[in-house]
């Protein structure tokens, strides 16, 4: 075990700025050597392009259910995966289907057209709300239109009021939004 004292003077004023005291000890030296050694490991190991994408992936399909699910669908966590996956799932609600997989095309989209920093324009948003909305509920959603209520599936439902995207409030406030949670 060793002592280290140490101070550092100002070679003004000749007053001692620092003079911490303190004991390392075995264990803190043991400590300090694992986490040396699992950081060089970290820092070694090299994540297969793999397996980033299917980590990816699989972060988007729970994205795309889970905010679907909040649209009302009733697809469980299990037929989101086996659709995503491009599997049959009998039974499954073709509407709650469509609105899946229509998040995986506009997940495409935004990631063909637009690269960090570009600017989160209407008619981007446009696009993406057309393509979030296109074939589901009957075929009669309007590609410009949010209508409620929407519903939040086993917790509690939410009144939308019906609003155009072309709310220039709305898409000032959702502009905003997307800076302060993007950067």
């Amino acid at each position: 075990m060793e002592t280290v004292k140490a101070g550092v003077k100002c070679r003004r004023c000749k007053v001692t700025l620092f003079n911490p005291k303190f004991t390392i000890t075995h264990r803190m030296t043991a400590a300090i050597t694992q986490i040396e050694r699992a950081r060089g490991f970290i820092e070694a190991a090299r994540l297969s392009d793999d397996w980033v994408r299917d980590m990816g992936n699989q972060a988007l399909m729970k994205e795309a259910h889970h905010t679907t699910h909040i649209e009302g669908t009733q697809l469980t966590l299990e037929q989101a995966e086996r659709l995503w996956k491009g599997e049959d799932v009998p039974g499954a609600d073709p509407d709650g289907t469509r609105e899946l997989l229509n998040y995986r095309s506009a997940f495409e989209f935004v990631s063909d057209c637009l690269d960090p920093g570009d600017p989160v324009t209407e008619g981007l948003i446009r696009e993406i709300h057309k393509k979030l909305v296109e074939g589901v509920r009957g075929g009669k959603a309007d590609p410009a239109v949010f209508t409620g209520p929407d519903m939040i599936s086993n917790a509690c439902s939410l009144s939308v009021s019906i609003m155009t995207v072309t709310d220039r409030l709305f898409i000032k406030k959702f502009k905003a939004f997307v800076k302060m949670t993007w950067i």
